[in-house]
């Protein structure tokens, strides 16, 4: 054996072992796929993506290799009439004799076919769910206003033959080039100093194909006057003026002008005439640029611009209307509010369901308060704080809560055994109410500690232990001969075995063999701590898990969790979208929401505005270019046992309706969904946001108000430590006008836009009764309503909060302020603003609650307390009811707060120093119901001190 013949053989080995390396890796993928879609009873849905991506390549695939196959082969039989190769009319070069051989051709050519074919095969794929709906679509059974089709004409057939017209041409001219670089190389093109001499059946095949290439252009322009609804060259999104009055003939005319283009090449193949195609190409350029650009522009800007509202006043209004049905902004309530400024002590006190939900704390800084207190140890993390609602005690509670769950980053002595089997999951949660802090100015916690300690039944955790959640990207192997751990207890650790089927069972050698191959891991072959009876967990983050099952659904990339039953759950939101709805604006993107952090920094904010884990909305691809959104499945998955669940949220909608006739086992109806999981449905943040993005604009229901941008609504700014922020949607529990009583609402205020005043607010209703209702509260244009950057300004302004914050300043300390929230009631609004104080350091120290401010009307002031501040606005005796746990024979239970000494002791000096102040001022009526409210708290704490001895 010679030393290349034997470097050759090795060369062949080591291709040989990639290849059987590489097919190894394909099948164990598909197959732990396979397994891992069983496991969860969503079988159909895998082999349905499965075989339509199969059936949709191979259909492309052997198309495109039927039509590349036939025109290289009658390139190849026409060319055989040649009795000797030429090559540029120049003698073959020894190489060039070489490479003609008729076989190595032959190889070569069949081979580029094969690779050409596999690569249009792939290209069709791309596109394989939009197949799916156009074959299974639902109408939408509303019309364009131009063309009278339905909705889902353009929704699924439009985009459908236009990728199959697209990839017809890729195929055609990818043919073209292919059989003339073939007739180049067999001589048929000669070239010469004279010229080009082309051999008439070389020519006749080529303008053949050219004749094809036109016609598939043709209908290009036909499917051109469709797509003019989602034109952007007029004043809005949609068919404009000059749209349909010169570029919609202009596509007509451009459409016979390229039939008849095909019928001169057609002339062409019996035409001694070199120039004819020639003619048709150049006839085709002169027409597209003077009928397809040059002559709408000329409209457009003699025509139109002169007069633009008139000419345009119809299509603005097509606009409005299409924009509004596709954000499902059509039936928004508009509600008058006339702003009074009247509120009393009374209503507040008839206002405490409202009064004890009012949000102060903060996600931001109590995330890193959850990790400083309650992380118990490092390999924990509290990676995103969530918002819901309870009824704890009989009492209507928003609260704030967050999971536990394992920090793989930080697992001590890190092996694949630690990773893998051992710290398998994280454990309880911290829930916390919005509304009350200890006197120290933390969250007084719900639920609590190692194992998880709850105030009520309703927030009792039976199942503590979360083996999927928001940050776990490693697998899992339980049921093995290991015990997990499950929770520190002291200077013990306690353990655990799992005791479901949330996993896939390694039941076999054969499978351990494909996960050893899907994960890289040879322990999966080799460790004794598998057994036939362990299961693997894997795709346990729930974004990854929710997005594997359903590609075709956009995911909100806020998952949140619900203890219901005594167990963890998590809630996703899914969205149906497409770009392709007829006159809707489309959207173009919102600023990232800082309300979601991992990190726990950002620059200038250490350890509390973090980064924010979600991305910009509009990063998502297919939320880029939407103009067509809605919340229509609601996914729930078991922390536990992984049980995923998809349920229809709206049925009315078409693009969902066409998902479950392709995949009628993965959905279920929202009515299946228990009641206790359903009570926590709420409104998508992402989706409110996006609504109120075109809302600002689109609530101009009038075509001039529209075109003249009159009435232009913006979001408003707010401070947020230290930095000027737009403000973002806001939960809160309240009760406004057209509510008969407390609710879940989603809330976001408007301000005129380049103006601060309040010009009004939008809710959405979270609770299952009225879930999706979408309110308008528009204010009085001519009453002035501050907004939240005036309200900023006016505490900025305050001479005695200003003082007090240069002084926490000045100590070593940093005052945030947080979230300004607007609060409704009756028909005003109170404005409440957090105060939180942290020591500075490199770590950034523990935020504590220890103002809060409130601000109606002309009146504002700073306390420790909100009832403090409320009592001090309103001038009313006494505290309020507000809703705290206290501790009775060692469990925590919810009754109303009685304040204890320090506290009263706190509010008499405050009082006292209020007392002094009115004095200095000479504002003797002050001076006096200061006085009194000392006496009332001096009494109220005598009285408390008499019954503690």
């Amino acid at each position: 054996m010679t030393l290349g013949k034997g470097r050759s053989i090795l060369f062949g080995l080591v291709i040989a072992i990639v290849a059987v390396w590489a097919l190894i890796g394909f099948w164990a993928n598909l197959f732990v796929e396979a397994l891992w879609f069983d496991q969860l009873s969503f079988s159909d849905v895998f082999w349905t993506i499965l075989s339509a991506k199969v059936t949709i390549a191979l259909v492309f695939g052997f198309t495109a290799l039927a039509i590349l196959g036939v025109n290289v082969y009658m390139a190849r039989y026409l060319a055989s009439r040649l009795t000797e190769l030429h090559l540029f009319n120049e003698e073959l070069s020894e190489l060039e004799q070489l490479f003609s051989a008729s076989r190595l051709v032959d190889l070569v050519t069949v081979g580029g076919v094969l690779v050409i074919s596999g690569i249009l095969g792939v290209i069709g794929l791309a596109d394989w769910d939009g197949i799916l709906r156009y074959f299974n679509q639902v109408p939408f059974g509303s019309n364009d206003p131009i063309f009278g089709r339905d909705i889902g004409f353009f929704v699924f057939s439009l985009p459908f033959w236009d990728f199959v017209r697209f990839w017809l041409l890729l195929t055609v001219v990818a043919s073209a080039i292919a059989v003339t670089l073939y007739y180049l190389y067999r001589g048929a093109v000669i070239i010469e100093e004279r010229g080009m001499q082309i051999r008439s059946y070389a020519r006749n095949h080529v303008c053949l194909l050219g004749v094809v290439i036109l016609l598939l252009m043709a209908w290009g322009y036909r499917l051109d006057m469709f797509k003019l609804l989602y034109s952007d060259s007029g004043f809005t999104f949609g068919a404009g003026y000059a749209d349909l009055h010169a570029r919609l003939y202009g596509y007509w005319i451009l459409l016979f002008v390229t039939i008849g283009c095909g019928g001169i090449l057609v002339s062409a193949m019996f035409s001694q005439r070199r120039n004819l195609p020639l003619i048709a190409v150049g006839g085709m350029i002169i027409s597209s640029v003077l009928i397809g650009g040059i002559y709408p522009n000329l409209v457009q800007y003699f025509i139109v611009t002169p007069n633009e509202y008139e000419m345009e006043a119809p299509y603005i209004q097509y606009n409005i209307d299409y924009t509004l049905k596709a954000y499902g902004l059509d039936a928004v309530d508009q509600v008058p509010f006339q702003i009074q400024d009247d509120l009393t002590a009374e209503d507040i006190q008839n206002s405490m369901t409202t009064i004890n939900n009012i949000k102060l704390q903060d996600k931001r800084p109590l995330r890193r308060t959850y990790q400083q207190l309650q992380e118990i140890r490092t390999y924990y993390d509290f990676a995103n704080v969530d918002e819901d609602r309870y009824l704890i005690d009989g009492q209507y509670r928003q609260v704030m809560l967050s999971a536990r769950e394992i920090s793989y980053d930080q697992i001590p002595s890190k092996s694949w055994l630690n990773e893998h089997l051992f710290y398998t999951h994280g454990y309880g949660v911290c829930l916390s109410p919005v509304n009350t802090a200890t006197p120290e100015g933390l969250p007084i916690l719900f639920v609590k500690d190692i194992p998880p300690v709850a105030v009520d039944d309703v927030l009792k955790i039976t199942r503590p232990e979360l083996y999927f959640g928001e940050n776990m990207d490693a697998y899992s192997v339980v049921k093995t001969t290991l015990d997990e751990f499950d929770y520190p207890e002291g200077d013990e650790n306690k353990f655990i075995r799992y005791q479901d089927d949330g996993g896939v069972a390694l039941s076999s050698y054969f499978r351990r063999l494909a996960f050893a191959r899907y994960f890289s891991e040879i322990n999966f072959m080799i460790s004794p701590l598998i057994t036939e009876e362990s299961q693997v967990m894997y795709h346990r983050r729930i974004q990854s898990r929710v997005e594997n099952i359903a590609p075709f659904l956009e995911f909100d990339d806020d998952p949140y969790l619900i203890i219901a039953d005594g167990k963890l759950y998590w809630m996703v939101d899914a969205y149906t979208v497409t770009g392709f709805y007829p006159y809707s604006q489309k959207f173009s993107g919102l600023q990232r929401l800082p309300d979601q952090d991992l990190a726990g920094n950002q620059p200038g904010i250490p350890g509390i505005n973090a980064p924010p884990r979600r991305r910009f909305v509009s990063n998502q691809p297919a939320l880029r270019a939407i103009n067509y959104i809605r919340n229509s499945v609601k996914v729930v998955v078991d922390a536990y046992t992984g049980e995923t669940q998809f349920y229809i949220a709206d049925e009315e909608d078409p693009l969902i309706q066409t998902y479950q006739k392709i995949f009628p086992s993965l959905f279920r109806p929202i009515s299946e969904m228990p009641r206790t999981l359903r009570d926590h449905i709420r409104y998508p943040r992402d989706l409110f946001a996006i609504q109120a993005a075109m809302y600002r604009i689109y609530h101009m229901t009038n075509p001039q108000v529209f075109y003249n941008q009159e009435d232009l609504w913006a979001v408003p700014q707010q401070m947020y430590a230290g930095i000027e922020q737009q403000m973002f949607p806001y939960y809160a529990v309240m009760k406004t006008a057209k509510m008969d009583t407390e609710e879940l609402l989603l809330l976001l205020p408007f301000t005129p836009s380049n103006k601060e005043n309040m010009i009004g607010w939008m809710a959405a209703q979270c609770d299952p009764t009225n879930y999706g209702r979408i309110l308008v509260y528009n204010f009085p244009k001519q009453e002035l309503v501050y907004g939240p950057m005036q309200i900023e300004a006016r505490i900025s302004q305050d001479a005695d909060i200003a003082k007090e914050l240069t002084l926490w300043n000045q100590e070593g300390s940093e005052v945030i302020r947080g979230d300004i929230i607007v609060v409704p009631i009756e028909e005003s609004l109170l404005y409440i603003e957090p105060m939180y104080l942290r020591q500075r350091s490199s770590r950034g120290g523990l935020p504590e609650l220890k103002r809060v401010i409130v601000a109606y009307g002309n009146r504002i002031a700073m306390r420790e307390t909100l009832d403090q501040a409320l009592a001090s606005v309103f001038s009313f005796d006494g505290t309020l009811d507000l809703q705290m746990p206290v501790i009775e024979d060692g469990q925590e239970v919810l009754r109303p707060r009685r304040a204890n000494l320090n506290d009263l002791a706190r509010r008499a000096l405050s009082q006292y120093n209020e007392a002094q102040n009115r004095l200095q001022q000479g504002d003797w009526a002050g001076y006096g119901t200061s006085l009194q409210q000392l006496e009332n708290v001096l009494r109220r704490l005598a009285d408390d001190a008499i019954q503690q001895e």
